[in-house]
């Protein structure tokens, strides 16, 4: 089960476990690899920003949907790489998804 916590919460997070965050994403690149793409997102909640990284099958699912200036809320795993926590994408909602999700529960 993912936890909810803001950027600046991630140094203190174990590699490996699941988190939800909730922010504004201010930057969409698309980077073709030798095997497989990957896209590096910016995304920026109240306590800070940081770059997120998804693979191919990220891409397929969410690669259109995932624009810039859009609000979301990602479910990514965190990990390190060269020494710097890293988030990997699972998943993500836009803010019409939740909208709607709420909208059917209240």
């Amino acid at each position: 089960m993912a936890n909810c916590i803001q950027l600046s919460e991630v140094g203190s997070a174990p590699n490996g476990s699941l988190v939800l965050i909730g922010g504004l994403v201010q930057g969409v690149k698309i980077i073709p690899g030798p095997k497989v793409d990957r896209v590096v997102a910016k995304i920026r909640d109240l306590s800070g920003e940081m770059d997120l990284v998804g693979w191919a099958e990220f891409i397929s699912k969410y690669g259109d949907s995932f624009v810039i200036g859009g609000l979301f809320i990602v479910e990514a795993r965190v990990g390190t790489y060269n020494g710097d926590k890293q988030l990997t994408l699972n998943r993500v909602w836009n803010r019409d998804f939740v909208v709607k999700r709420f909208d059917k529960t209240l």
